[in-house]
């Protein structure tokens, strides 16, 4: 996780989440560049649900914003994307 947003809820609580994920391979050996876009697309999908941009880094780490906090949590929590073990 790289920053935090504060967001308002409706009966005025504040609360912080991560509003942008860095998704890197468990494995330094595997590279996610090797996901093509539909395929990480619909792994994405199934698993958390429809996010708005997914950005391949040079890196071969993926960069995942959301302004969600239910998307953030299940972001912090994901283990495999695409049969790919991930750090959690």
């Amino acid at each position: 996780m790289i920053a935090c947003l504060s967001v308002c809820c409706p009966d005025d609580e504040i609360f912080e989440f991560s509003k942008w994920f860095v998704v890197q391979p468990a494995d330094d050996k595997i590279s996610l560049n090797s996901l093509t876009a539909f395929t990480l697309g619909q792994a994405l999908k199934a698993q958390i649900g429809t996010l708005v941009t997914v950005r391949h880094l040079q890196l071969g780490d993926i960069l995942i914003p959301t302004d969600n906090p239910t998307y953030a949590s299940m972001l912090q929590k994901m283990e495999l994307l695409a049969h790919v073990p991930v750090k959690p």
